[in-house]
């Protein structure tokens, strides 16, 4: 009975397009303004919402993302009646990636009509790469193989999100740096070059790797598993040699949000602290570093809030916040000012309430 209280979910045109993970949507709900806002759609699909916490909505249209929530807000009995409106930011889509046997590995924007040889033209392949066995990781997680060396060459169109890997043919001298690295690709081959080093070229460890079971497969035969963080382990590579860096299983995570570019969850890992959280996911200029929450859910249940200066703990003034499975980090917006034309209009109503109340 209390779904027919739901008069529409999504009310107003919708065009046909699919939200990705790493979209920025705008959402709007007629019955609480509080959920309005702007929201960023996780790695694994999802938009994260007061009240309701996540829903999945990554491969779902605008209109299906609407009246998925709506639905579940009025399931859990937040709302009688639900009038939910989603709109992807086309402009804030994410990019496509191109990584592996390529001379400028890194982003290039995503337009619609995107194929892979607009990528392939901007990353500029190397004289070692392989064109036969190009990979795309499509953003709802299936591969495809391509063949971009035929003729006429493979020539798929991209969607965002993306990520486009150029293998080096078999017989490369350069070393692979492949997975959870900054920057994934080729790492020049220099003698005596050692795994730490060969990761360091590739823009170090991501917060969410695994140091413990990085992967190297040697060119000469034969692979191995290794603990990175043990100073024995650091073994010197041979031209050839792939490295690959998995991702940690993530089964808990921490939140964060606010005034940062990349919001959402992050891989929870002993040792984790607030400092390095909040740079890794991206402060935007003037965000409130020095008044940054961290919202912990106490064994009461029970949430406290705790302020930390970041300031401070970069200048080395205050300790590093050690994080716990489930924090929640909240940065500050930057303040908004008060004018000069604002201040002149509170002095000229005080004046005027004075002179009134004298009469």
């Amino acid at each position: 009975m209390l779904a027919l209280l739901c008069t529409a979910f999504g009310a107003g045109a919708f065009a046909d397009i699919i939200i990705v993970p790493g979209d920025v949507v705008a959402m709007t709900c007629a019955e609480d303004n509080a959920l309005n806002g702007s929201y960023t759609i996780t790695d694994s699909g999802q938009i994260l919402l007061k009240y309701i916490g996540a829903v999945e909505i990554g491969g779902l249209t605008e209109k299906a993302a609407a009246d998925k929530i709506g639905a579940a807000l009025i399931e859990q009995q937040i709302l009688r009646m639900a009038t939910i409106v989603i709109s992807v930011d086309i402009a804030k889509r994410p990019p496509v990636t191109c990584a592996g046997a390529v001379s400028n590995p890194g982003e290039v924007a995503w337009r619609d009509g995107l194929s892979l040889s607009d990528v392939l033209k901007t990353a500029g392949p190397t004289s070692a790469a392989d064109l036969a066995a190009i990979r795309i990781s499509h953003a709802g997680g299936a591969v495809e193989n391509v063949n971009a060396s035929k003729t006429p060459p493979d020539n798929p169109l991209l969607s965002p999100g993306d990520r486009v890997f150029v293998p080096l043919q078999v017989g490369g001298q350069d070393i692979t740096v492949l997975g959870a690295v900054m920057k994934p690709g080729i790492v020049k081959f220099r003698p005596g070059i050692r795994l730490s080093e060969a990761i360091e070229s590739a823009g170090g460890f991501r917060l969410d790797s695994e140091k413990t079971r990085v992967a190297v497969t040697l060119r000469a035969g034969g692979s191995s598993i290794i603990d990175t963080t043990l100073a024995e382990n650091d073994i010197a590579l041979s031209p050839g040699d792939q490295v690959v860096v998995p991702i940690r299983a993530a089964n808990e995570n921490v939140y964060v949000r606010g005034a940062v570019s990349k919001p959402g969850m992050v891989p929870f890992a002993a040792g984790m602290t607030i400092s390095k959280v909040v740079d890794a996911s991206g402060p935007v200029q003037g965000a409130r570093l020095d008044k940054v929450k961290l919202i912990r859910k106490g064994p009461d249940g029970k949430s406290k809030t705790t302020k930390v200066d970041l300031a401070k703990v970069t200048s080395g003034e205050a300790p590093d916040e050690p994080l716990l499975a489930g924090d929640i980090i909240d940065v500050p917006y930057p303040a908004r000012g008060t004018s000069f034309q604002e201040k002149m209009q509170l002095v000229s109503l005080v004046i005027f309430v004075f002179f009134l109340l004298k009469r």
